[in-house]
């Protein structure tokens, strides 16, 4: 059941985001009232509606923010076990996720793939 929970933390964190951004909408509701804010409608209506919408937005993002924090957070602790993740001490699939990431490194030095040719003049050579 808890296994099954934690696989849709997702889900779960967005209704808990839903629920707790509705409980917060009602109890601390956009202040309407204020004087500075009845200024920036009269003069820039613009600005005041993106406050507005921004302050009802953020109601619920954060908590989904901090909902899927803390889920992935519990996630990572449930799914340890008492000998540790068996997976990720696997080598040979790490060995075959990461066999050709520096696969050049060892043969080319630092300037290795800059070749610059320098031709001295030829003591030999003479002009017309």
């Amino acid at each position: 059941m808890i296994q099954r929970i934690l696989n849709a933390r997702n889900f779960l964190a967005c209704i808990l985001a839903a629920v707790t951004g509705m409980a917060l909408y009602f109890r601390a509701p956009f202040p309407d009232a204020n004087l500075f804010l009845h200024v920036m409608a009269i003069r820039s209506s613009s600005a005041f509606l993106f406050f507005k919408y921004s302050y009802i937005l953020f109601l619920y993002t954060t908590p989904y923010i901090a909902y899927s924090v803390l889920l992935s957070g519990v996630y990572i602790f449930a799914q340890t076990s008492p000998l540790g993740n068996a997976e990720l001490a696997n080598p040979s699939r790490t060995r075959t996720l990461y066999r050709y990431r520096h696969r050049g490194r060892s043969r080319v030095g630092k300037n290795g793939g800059v070749h610059v040719s320098i031709r001295r003049t030829d003591s030999c050579v003479q002009g017309d």
